[in-house]
């Protein structure tokens, strides 16, 4: 039964955490949108407009990244607290390996790469511990 619910408190964490970054996401895109017109299914128009974008966009990205760490290593700690923790260590590298994924999908500046690249395994167990204050393991 403790590995079913550790199971689903993974998925909570990880949902909780694609929400935050999702509703970060569509913030910094009301603030930085898409040319009128483009095409996001063309892999070069696209990453030729995320060339153009100021260093406040790209900002933008790495807080929504921020956000949805925080909330998914919160939600793990508080949905299964005695595993809160390894919760989320788990979705912390999910969440890099997704990010792996997209640098080597789009050219992003080197500071934005290395910075991404640490984000999301501390500050999902920092949502933990957070997390772990509200509910603590009984």
């Amino acid at each position: 039964m403790n590995h079913v619910r550790s199971f689903f408190a993974t998925v909570a964490a990880f949902v909780a955490g694609n929400i935050g970054i999702t509703l970060g996401q569509v913030l910094n895109g009301l603030c930085f949108p898409m040319p009128e017109g483009m095409d996001m299914n063309d892999p070069a128009a696209f990453a030729a407009w995320v060339q153009t974008l100021p260093v406040a966009a790209m900002l933008g990205v790495e807080l929504s990244y921020i956000v949805g760490s925080l909330l998914c290593g919160f939600v793990g700690a508080v949905a299964h607290p005695p595993h809160g923790r390894v919760i989320a260590l788990v979705t912390g590298v999910f969440f890099t390996l997704a990010n792996i994924m997209n640098v080597m999908a789009i050219p992003h500046p080197n500071w934005m790469v290395v910075l991404t690249m640490i984000t999301f395994v501390p500050l999902s167990v920092a949502g933990a511990a957070l997390g772990a204050r509200v509910r603590p393991a009984s």
